[in-house]
This record gives C-alpha cells, structure tokens and sequence, in this order.
C-alpha cells in the first residue's frame, strides 16, 4: 500500500502560512491553540465527577435499583463518542479548506453550546422525556466538535512555531488537558466541600458546566484574534474542494500509521491520566481520599513535564522520545500493575512512572502526526484516523478495565495496555524522523512514497 500519490491541483493548494513572513504573537497563538483541547477535557472530567448529581434527576429511578439513573449517564456519555470520527471526518477536510482558525473557532463555539445546554438542562420532573434528549444532544454537539479540536488544534500549533519550536509548541494540546483534569478535579471539590450534598444536587453541578460555557466563548475570542497559519497561495482564485475520504484515498498508509501510532497512546493516556486513580480503588483498595490525592499530584507532575519533552523532541528527534514511549509503556505496565495496592505510596510511584513515559508519547504526537502531511491534508489527515483511535481504545478504557477487575482478570488488562504500546512500537520503527526540517510542507513531500 503506497502513498506515492501526486499532490493534485498543486498550483491552487493551500500553503504553509509560516513559509510567509507575517507578524505573529506567539503566545495568543499557544493559548488559542490549546484552549479547545483545555475545555473538552473540562467538560469530560466535570462530567464524569458530576454525574452522581444530576443523574436521577435527568433520568427516572427504577423501583429495584438506584444505580440505573447513573448507568444511564454513563451510557449518554459513551454514546458521544461515536460522533468524535464523524466530527473527525467532517470538520478535517474543513479545516483544510476553510483553514485552522475557522475549523478552531467553530469547534469552541460548539462545545460552548453543549456546555450551555448541559447547565441549562430541565430536569425530568419538569419536561419528561425531553431532559435526556436534550442531555444526548449535548454530548453529541460535544464530541462532534472533539473530532475536529485536536487535529486542527494541533496542525495550527504546529504550523505557527518557528523553526525548531514545532515539538514544544504542539506539546501545548496535552499540557491544556492536563490543566483542564487539575482545574476541573479542584474546583469539584471545592464547590462540593462549600455547598454540600443538598445544593451540589440543587444547583451547584450546574456551575461547573456554566463556566465552561464562558470558557469557551472567552477561547472563541482569543481564536478569533489568532493568526491564520493556512494560506491560499497567490495563484488560487478559490479554495480547492477537500472531500471527507481524500485523505484516506491519497495517503492509505500514513492514514493507517495515524490509526496505530494513536491507538497505543490512546489507550496509555486514557489509563494513567484520567483512569488508574480509579483502578487504584477497585483493585488496590485504596480509599476514595487517597486517589483523588494521587491523581491531582500525579497531574501536576505530568503536565509539568510534557512541554519539557516536547522541547526535548526539538532537539534529539521526535523517534527517540516515541520509543521511550513504546519501550517504557511495553515493559512497565504489567510490572507496576502487579503492585498496585501494596500501599498508597507505591501507586503514587508507578503513576509517576506510567505518567512519565505516558508523556513521551503524549508530548511528541500532535507534532509527528502533523508533520506527516502536507498542508492541503494536514488536518483531514489527522482527524479521522485519530479520532477513530481515541473512541476505540481511549474510550473503552474504563469499561474493560473495570470488567477485567471485577472477574479476576486484572493481569489481562495489563496485557491489554502493552499490546496498545507494541503496536505504537512498531509503527514508530518506519517513520521517518521530521524534527530537523526547516518546513513541514517540505518534509510531508518529501515523504510521500517513502512510507506505504
């Protein structure tokens, strides 16, 4: 399977922005950049915390068991994500054809709006049916707009770093979501420690979500006064048309090299960063108190580190740091997992490990990915098959885990998470290192017909 395609209709493509000289602040261009990818991970934390709220409020109780109002939130939630790859499949081409601010612009206005409503929501006292409606709609607003935030998120970080900066400035997207978990973790706590159980049940999950909203119109600003980092070169007279498979017709393989070099890291991200808090209760015992204690420490450290990788990446490569990913994730993961419920601080030491080579991965991928393409397809390119990775494997996570736990099978979900990172492993071996390069148009052509 070969990607050696001609790049069609060559002299009304769109270019590299960066390849022009055009003034730039950097920082509204990092803040813009990873302020959708920031909020999408506050909202997913704010629900998932805040569901034990709202859910029989939105969902009727049954008579036999008080868990189906929450099971049924749980369900709403997981249903979202069958939307991020057709976001994905949409919003990529746009983003190619209309350019990154726009694509960004619109993804945030979106995820304000299921915020809103989610604030907003009527509970089913008060309209029946329509209150889980109006949750689904939600999510499904939510995460149609997740599948288009981090392939254009990052393409645009990527596209407005100078030479030499394109790791850091793409390490951007995992240090918003890492801030988002720790923001959204503290200001949970805090409103339930202040306003109690009553209230928090009344009105006060609501607050978290209605902060969202405002979040989001704030990032919508700070986009909208963004530098474009997509141009339409000087002999177009429009915008060539992008269609929602072009990218997967004319670069197969690189499309296929997304979906694994994602799956792998998908699944490490989803377990050590959201997730193994949790498992650490389920299987390790470990007090509700402790785990919350370990995962905001464990965040702090972990968003700490990924831009230093990503500076990092600038310097040695991006392959070296995926292997420490791929070589740490495969021959760690079961050994820590064995341990887990020893005591708490040793689970606070193999998330501090996991975390650590997690961000190997996390730090490097918006970058690698990126910089595979060129920018008529850079986003497109990215979106759908990452987007089908992450709702494959990032999102069934918690489910397997949790199954595996429960019938006595906890060492098969280790086994699970290394063969994610075996298969990251491999498709790291055949990429080809793209750090150096002075433009990212000039790599991804380069490239093409090299890797199949």
């Amino acid at each position: 399977m070969s990607d050696n395609k001609p790049i069609r209709e060559r002299a009304d493509s769109t270019v590299n922005a960066m390849d022009v000289e055009r003034p730039i602040n950097p920082v509204r261009q990092l803040v813009a950049g990873a302020a959708g990818h920031t909020i999408q991970w506050y909202d997913f934390i704010a629900y998932s915390y805040l569901a034990v709220y709202f859910a029989d409020q939105i969902f009727p109780a049954s008579t036999e068991n008080d868990l189906v109002p929450l099971l049924a939130t749980y369900g709403v939630f997981a249903v979202g994500y069958i939307m991020r790859p057709v976001g994905g499949l949409i919003l990529g081409p746009f983003g190619d054809r209309f350019g990154r601010r726009a694509t960004l612009q619109l993804t945030i206005m979106l995820m304000a709006l299921g915020s809103l409503l989610i604030a907003a929501l009527p509970t089913y006292d008060q309209v029946g049916l329509l209150a889980p409606v109006i949750l689904v709609l939600a999510r499904l607003i939510q995460s149609f707009a997740e599948g288009g935030e981090f392939a254009a998120g990052s393409v645009f970080l990527a596209e407005s770093a100078s030479q030499g900066k394109r790791g850091f400035y793409s390490s951007f997207m995992f240090v918003g979501s890492g801030l988002a978990k720790i923001a959204t973790l503290g200001l949970v706590a805090l409103l339930s420690g202040v306003l109690g159980n009553g209230a928090m049940e009344g009105f006060g999950w609501r607050i978290p979500f209605a902060i969202g909203a405002l979040s989001a119109v704030l990032g919508w600003w700070l986009r909208r006064g963004a530098a474009e980092t997509l141009t339409v070169a000087p002999s177009a007279d429009r915008p060539v048309r992008r269609r929602a498979f072009d990218a997967i017709r004319d670069y197969p393989g690189k499309s296929l090299q997304v979906f694994t070099l994602s799956s792998g890291i998908a699944l490490q991200a989803y377990f050590w960063s959201v997730y193994f808090p949790i498992y650490a209760g389920i299987s390790g015992g470990l007090e509700a108190r402790q785990t919350q204690l370990m995962g905001l420490i464990g965040l702090a450290f972990y968003t700490a580190l990924i831009p230093l990788l990503g500076l990092l990446s600038d310097r040695v490569g991006r392959k070296p740091i995926l292997y420490v990913f791929g070589v740490g994730t495969t021959l760690l993961t079961v050994p820590l997992l064995s341990g887990i419920g020893t005591s708490f601080m040793y689970a606070l030491l193999a998330q501090f490990a996991g975390l650590a080579v997690l961000a190997c991965g996390t730090s490097v991928l918006g970058a690698v990915i990126s910089e595979m393409f060129p920018a008529h397809m850079r986003v497109s390119g990215m979106a759908l098959p990452y987007n089908l990775a992450v709702t494959i494997f990032g999102g069934t996570v918690a489910t397997i885990g949790t199954a595996l736990v429960s019938s006595g099978d906890a060492l098969w979900f280790g086994v699970y998470l290394t063969a994610g990172s075996i298969l990251t492993l491999i498709t790291t071996i055949p990429l080809r290192e793209t750090a150096t390069s002075r433009t990212m148009d000039a790599d991804a052509d380069a490239e093409a017909g090299v890797q199949g």
